[in-house]
């Protein structure tokens, strides 16, 4: 077999794969396992049909060491899931600075892993403890501590949060893949105390030191110099939502991860230069390999590090033992090693994205190199002296341009489905952007590289790279952003399903191998068979009408796709939830642009951030309240959307829009408070009667009723606060709905909903939902059926 190792890593992540699905008790999947094994050794006619089996239950058996409860004292069985105060002691094993954005100042949060060995939780003593939780505070300017500390922390522990909305990132789930199923948050100046210190490891050391030699000769809140030691050594920190935003659109945010090609260029240098001094070639590889995993190590052990890491050892050590090197063989080879370590890893968009790239170049390149050179094929009976100057002068750099656009093209098909399932983005500018970018990139880490070796031998020429690095560092940052803008360089989309992705890669496989047309009397219909499926499975689900609630911090806002095409956004909260809620869900139901954007009323906390609607999804339509409203914001947003020519409607009381029809307020009304005026609305999706009444106060309810006293719904969207009297009494006058959902908040905690209130109001529906305990539900309606009410924390 030309590559053993790819069938091994086949059937170890298959079982990997099935384990997480399908819950196997570690010791039976051990004790299969072992019997296997014994057979194997024991019977040699059996021995080649049983080993995939083998490879399949060693799989299932290693997720589930890593998956199970099997400690005792496993701090999952030692705390609920509801948040208490708690006090934990553990050994700091990882340390994060990232920048947040709590109200509107901007902060830092240090987030430390700890492997735990006790806890106090509230008023029981110290027990053992066993597990992992992730510890974060506010800081002013670096972490409180470091790797290697022994700590007590006192705070409060709970899960992670899950996801907020459909398709959005479950952090629950992200931090489980890593053994972390525990968060404590905690202040660092009164709840934090260090039992045992360390001196810095030379990890630190190291990495402050490069910092420092990489930032000589400039200011040290320079943009380039903090994107060099993000790029160089792992520092992520000046790496901010701005700066990084025309990276992911271009496609080219892949550079700042240490992954293969900061290592590949790190290894191609060292090995270029010592072959240069003439050291033998086994001498090489044995020097350079050391080097990786101390670079590898001094960047903080990141994933993608390790990964790359591996796999350029595996590639040195053939090469020095001069042994023929199969990329993909070599690939599986590093796979099955990180796998067996971590199974977890499986599961990871870096895991994924990695090996992926990586594969797609080694499979695609040789046909697409073989359509290159057919593309630019010469005359291979004309000598070389005798073609055209302009030939011979363009055939270098049009070679290197188009190999690099082949690698871009491979790199960019195999990553393709993922990048759509995980960051919700198409970008085909990075077919180009890569080309351009990925070159600036490489010239900043080898000047980089160049910086830090000269640093002790040669400091005059240190302040030399480093301003090489910076030209090529700003020259990146600003070729990343020129390609962004161009008119169709990206846009955001929906995850696509499983099947589709596997049928793409499948489909891949086969047209760029050649086999898809030597069986085409199969493959073809069996592929047209498939696409059908997902067709039909796409227009089945184009079919329903979805409505989101989406609870934001003392507001809420609604998101309406209807069935057959178009949108609707109600309100979209305030600066802070706008970044960290409505707009990432926006993103992930793959909306570029809006149909309409409705204001109900000038409440801040619902309407906040409207001019940042205007900016990003510039809406057809804007629909505002006919009554005037004393807010600020929301007459900022009014002269804003005017001035900037959008179409702006104010319908009252009985007049409609896009389906919609308002039933309150009426033009004219004489209304001073904002909660008085709320824009209600209702509307009819596939037969069901929907009713959204957005922070009415009693006032607000004596108009709607006295207007419509036969006003009905089967759904109603309303929101409440503090006692609930105000809800309660409003929906007294109104027809019972089949299904009630009150938007109330836990922040700020004078507004929280009390339970006394909560019971009340769960007797005004048949069938009542509260965001606060559902997080965002989502309504799906579909003509003939019956309603279908979903939310992450429901299932």
């Amino acid at each position: 077999m030309k590559r053993p190792l790819g069938l091994v890593v086949l059937c170890y992540g298959l079982g990997i794969v099935v384990g997480d699905v399908v819950t196997i008790p570690a010791a039976r999947s051990l004790t299969f396992g072992l019997a296997m094994a014994a057979v194997c050794i024991s019977s040699v006619k059996a021995r080649a049909w049983l080993l995939p089996v083998l490879l399949f239950f060693c799989g299932v058996a290693n997720l589930a060491l890593y998956k199970q409860t099997l400690s005792p004292v496993d701090l999952r069985l030692l705390t609920a899931s509801e948040p208490l105060l708690a006090t934990v002691r553990g050994v700091v094993e990882r340390v994060d600075v990232r920048k947040a954005i709590v109200g509107d100042e901007e902060v830092l949060r240090a987030s430390a892993r700890l492997r735990l060995t006790a806890i106090a939780a509230e008023r029981s003593g110290w027990q053992p403890a066993h597990g992992w939780l992730l510890a974060s505070t506010r800081v002013a300017k670096g972490s409180p501590v470091r790797p290697g500390q022994e700590v007590e922390i006192t705070g409060l522990l709970k899960p992670p949060p899950e996801a907020f909305a459909r398709g959005m990132f479950d952090y629950r789930a992200h931090l489980a893949r890593r053994q972390i199923h525990r968060q404590l948050e905690f202040e660092a100046d009164r709840d934090l105390r260090i039992v045992a210190d360390c001196p810095l490891s030379w990890a630190e050391r190291f990495q402050t030191w490069s910092m420092g030699v990489l930032g000589m000769g400039f200011e040290p809140d320079d943009p380039a110099v903090g994107m060099l030691w993000a790029l160089c050594v792992g520092w992520l920190l000046p790496l901010t939502d701005e700066v990084s935003e025309p990276f992911m659109r271009s496609g080219t945010m892949h550079l700042f991860a240490i992954s293969g090609q900061h290592v590949a260029l790190i290894a191609g240098i060292l090995v270029a230069l010592l072959r240069l001094v003439r050291i033998p070639r086994r001498a090489v590889g044995w020097l350079v390999i050391p080097i990786l995993w101390f670079y590898t190590a001094a960047t903080g052990w990141q994933p993608s590090a390790v990964r790359s890491t591996i796999m350029m050892t595996v590639i040195i050590v053939g090469w020095t033992l001069e042994r023929p090197v199969d990329l993909l063989n070599s690939l599986a080879a590093a796979a099955f090693l990180i796998l067996l370590w971590d199974p977890q890893q499986l599961f990871q968009a870096g895991f994924q994205l990695s090996f992926a790239v990586v594969a797609s170049i080694g499979l695609l390149m040789p046909p697409i190199e073989l359509w290159r050179q057919r593309l630019l094929r010469t005359d291979p009976l004309l000598p070389l002296e005798l073609r055209p100057v302009w030939q011979q002068r363009l055939d270098l750099p049009l070679r290197f341009v188009t190999v690099s656009f082949a690698v871009s093209l491979a790199a960019w098909l195999g990553s393709l489905p993922l990048i759509m399932a995980y960051f919700h983005l198409f970008t085909p500018v990075g077919l180009i952007a890569n080309i351009i970018v990925v070159q600036f990139g490489s010239l900043a880490l080898a000047s980089a590289l160049g910086s830090l070796l000269c640093s002790s031998v040669a400091p005059f020429m240190t302040e030399l790279f480093n301003h090489a690095a910076w030209f090529f560092a700003h020259a990146m940052a600003s070729s990343s952003a020129w390609f962004s803008e161009l008119p169709g360089a990206w846009c955001y989309v929906k995850a696509p399903p499983l099947v589709a992705m596997a049928a793409y890669y499948v489909a891949l496989l086969l047209v760029v191998s050649g086999r898809l047309w030597r069986a085409w009397r199969w493959a073809v219909p069996a592929f047209l068979g498939l696409g059908v499926i997902i067709l039909g499975s796409w227009h089945y689900e184009y079919r329903d009408a979805r409505l989101t609630v989406l609870p934001l911090k003392g507001g809420h806002a609604l998101f309406l796709e209807r069935s057959g095409g178009g949108n609707c956004l109600i309100n979209c909260g305030d600066a802070v939830n706008w970044r960290y809620r409505t707009r990432p869900f926006l993103q992930a139901q793959g909306i570029n642009h809006l149909d309409d954007f409705v204001l109900t009323h000038g409440d801040v906390r619902h309407v906040g951030a409207a001019t940042n609607v205007l900016a990003e999804l510039a809406p057809r339509r804007i629909v505002l309240n006919p009554v005037g409203q004393h807010s600020l914001p929301y007459r900022r947003f009014e002269t804003v959307a005017a001035d900037l020519g959008f179409e702006i409607v104010r319908p009252a009381d009985g007049e409609t829009f896009h389906g919609w029809t308002v039933v309150h307020p009426a033009r004219g009304d004489k209304l001073t408070r904002s909660d008085c005026s709320a824009l209600v609305m209702r509307i009819e999706l596939e037969g069901t009667k929907l009713l959204h009444a957005p922070d009415l106060d009693a006032e607000g309810w004596r108009r709607l009723i006295e207007r419509h006293p036969r006003l009905t719904a089967d759904v109603l969207i309303a929101s409440s606060v503090g006692d609930g009297s105000t809800l309660a009494n409003g929906l007294s006058q109104l027809a019972r709905p089949a299904q009630l959902i009150v938007v109330d908040t836990e922040i700020p905690a004078t507004e929280r909903l009390t339970d006394e209130a909560k019971s009340r109001l769960a007797g005004c529906g048949e069938a009542t939902a509260f965001s606060s305990q559902s997080g965002a539900i989502e309504l799906r309606f579909r003509a003939g059926q019956r309603l279908r009410v979903d939310s992450p924390r429901m299932r």
